[in-house]
């Protein structure tokens, strides 16, 4: 799956290659601009940067991204406790924002930009299917960083963070990326001398993700496998 349009200002510290697999990902909100001329989500990068901090993506009203950090990597400093084991997307925001102000058109493009990288960091850092359950399991606010062993005292992105929109974002970007035609899933399941295999596209999350249960609950060891599409 290709990450959305983005640009790159790899500032601060470079990176954290993951410790063991990725656990999940972290949406967090800036708490500085747009408001009262405090500057764009290059400024923002800038201001990171300067603090030690290096988020994977910033991502701001309108739609525009930037990463801090080459692809795949998790940055640093950005959720207390899960340093080495979480990816995260910093969006040009406030958490006290109402429901008003996220229904705005700049504010749903960040929201939709945001929801698009986090089907990306689900299918390519993480192997795994861009569903609802899954998105609701592994991708969290900052607030609730606890539920993948965080120890953050934040509570962004907010209360009024429109997560059933966010998440209806995030399917449907991983849906556009499928019509592309380019991306499977080989799913590899062992038991003691026992193998078994099957291949799922990534617009057939459910399926997939019922398959890998299945397998688990018996005692299969899965390997999820990305694989390019034959043309």
């Amino acid at each position: 799956m290709e990450p959305p349009p983005h640009d790159k200002r790899i500032k601060g510290p470079s990176g954290l290659k993951a410790k063991g697999r990725i656990i999940g990902v972290i949406i967090h909100t800036t708490e500085m601009g747009p408001r009262k001329g405090s500057g764009d989500r290059h400024d923002i990068v800038e201001f990171l940067a300067r603090k030690g901090i290096s988020v994977p993506v910033v991502t701001d009203p309108g739609g525009g991204s930037t990463i801090m950090v080459p692809l795949g990597k998790l940055g640093a400093g950005h959720s207390k406790g899960l340093s080495g084991k979480a990816w995260g997307v910093e969006q040009v925001g406030f958490a006290g924002w109402k429901k008003a102000d996220w229904d705005r058109k700049p504010a749903q493009k960040m929201v939709a930009t945001t929801a698009a990288w986090a089907a990306w960091a689900l299918a390519e850092l993480m192997g795994l299917p861009v569903t609802e359950k899954n998105l609701k399991r592994f991708v969290v606010g900052h607030a609730k960083d606890h539920k993948l062993g965080g120890t953050s005292d934040h509570w962004d992105p907010g209360p009024s963070y429109p997560w059933k929109r966010f998440r209806a974002d995030a399917i449907t970007y991983a849906g556009e990326r499928l019509n592309e035609g380019d991306v499977r899933f080989r799913l590899v399941a062992t038991k003691g001398d026992k193998r078994v295999a099957k291949t799922f596209r990534v617009g057939l999350g459910k399926r997939a993700l019922a398959w890998i249960e299945k397998r688990a609950a018996a005692g299969w060891n899965v390997v999820v496998r990305k694989e390019k599409e034959p043309h």
